[in-house]
């Protein structure tokens, strides 16, 4: 009896020692416990003379780590110019921070800062990065000359905010472009022009992109307005004014100014055609800022393209906006292609020649909401 009970103590003793030990060595998630059974020990019987002793071996189990904890680090960097464009950066980190999240992805994340997009400001960030290990940049530049400054080297640069058309030809083969095409918004756009072309604006860089584009394709406005001074006096350019009277009226110019510019023209009884204009609003303000009458005619072009509702949501509580700001909405897309991930959560693009394509919607502005619109007819 005395030999038995030492025996299952014996027993007790080494099976929780054993169990100490295994737990210390393997790491499982809590879900997929370990499952240790006779087999798995090393279990013999000692015989010295008429008394038998079980002696229990702690056995060694080399077990891999399930796959889907094996989480590579990665290491992504920001460059952007402060003075120049502004908060983008700070929007930039907390898409790519939110975009982590939602994919568990374990990342460093260093930001630079150059203050001005000069040659001597860009070439020591990115010298510093590659010292650094890091081989993955999102950079948000505005001066598509500052890509000349980019070393072409091991490091893989996504450039949100320039096109590759404008880019100079001998920039690096290290650099993917991340811009919307307003050339193609505005080709898609005139798939619901009359021919008879007019022009309101106040942001004179996508004006003078509207016009390239027309005279590229043997096309010109036949009256235009720059409504860019804060008192402008509307009553001059609509109380007599006919040539905008069921023209295709282009309207380049900011949601605030754009909301003044609708219910002007409901004011002067003034009605084009249509009211066409670019990525500019497609913004949840211009729902706001416009009464509905205000807006029936009015047709939107949008190059953002879908993503996941819960990456909608970890992004508003980062404060970044991906379902809007187009920016944001490319340096996603900028994380998806620098990672190599298989995404199913981002799409309506596509990369061609180290430039992503996006696919472009035209939406109608209606009560509450967008509606996308398929054909001139709708």
């Amino acid at each position: 009896m005395k030999k038995n009970l030492i025996l299952v103590f014996l027993v007790m003793f080494v099976f929780f020692g054993c169990s100490k030990k295994i737990e210390t060595r393997i790491s499982t998630p809590p879900s997929t416990p370990t499952m240790i059974t006779e087999d798995d020990r090393n279990i013999s019987i000692i015989q010295e003379g008429d008394e038998k002793t079980l002696e229990i071996k702690e056995p060694s189990i080399m077990m891999p780590l399930p796959k889907e904890i094996i989480i590579k680090k990665e290491k992504i960097a920001v460059v952007f110019a402060s003075k120049v464009v502004g908060r983008y950066g700070n929007d930039a980190v907390n898409t790519i921070i939110a975009y982590s999240m939602l994919k568990e992805i374990d990342f460093e994340i260093k930001v630079y800062d150059t203050l001005h997009e000069t040659q001597d400001n860009i070439e020591q960030a990115f010298n510093e990065l590659k010292y650094l290990g890091f081989t993955k940049v999102i950079a948000l530049f505005a001066n598509d000359n500052s890509v000349l400054y980019i070393p072409n080297n091991s490091i893989k640069v996504y450039i949100p905010t320039l096109h590759k058309k404008n880019a100079p030809s001998f920039a690096g083969s290290n650099v993917i472009y991340g811009s919307i095409d307003y050339e193609e918004q505005f080709k898609q756009l005139l798939n619901f022009s009359n021919g008879n072309l007019s022009e309101i604006y106040n942001t004179d860089k996508i004006s003078i992109i509207f016009n390239q584009f027309l005279r590229k394709n043997g096309l010109a406005v036949s009256s235009k307005y720059d409504v860019t001074n804060p008192t402008i006096n509307y009553k001059n350019i609509f109380s007599t004014n006919t040539k905008l009277e069921n023209s295709t009226l282009f309207i380049n110019s900011t949601v605030l100014q754009t909301a003044i510019v609708l219910s002007q023209l409901r004011v002067y009884e003034i009605n084009p055609q249509v009211i066409l204009s670019t990525q500019l609003n497609y913004n949840p303000l211009i729902l706001s800022l416009s009464q509905f009458e205000d807006r029936k005619s009015l047709l939107i072009a949008n190059s953002i393209g879908k993503v996941h509702s819960k990456l909608k949501a970890i992004s508003t509580l980062l404060g970044s906006d991906i379902e809007y700001n187009w920016v944001n909405f490319s340096t996603l897309v900028g994380m998806k292609e620098l990672l190599f991930i298989n995404d199913q959560n981002i799409s309506g693009y596509t990369l061609q020649n180290n430039q992503i394509l996006f696919d472009i919607t035209i939406y109608k502005p209606a009560q509450y909401s967008f509606v996308e619109v398929s054909s001139p007819q709708q």
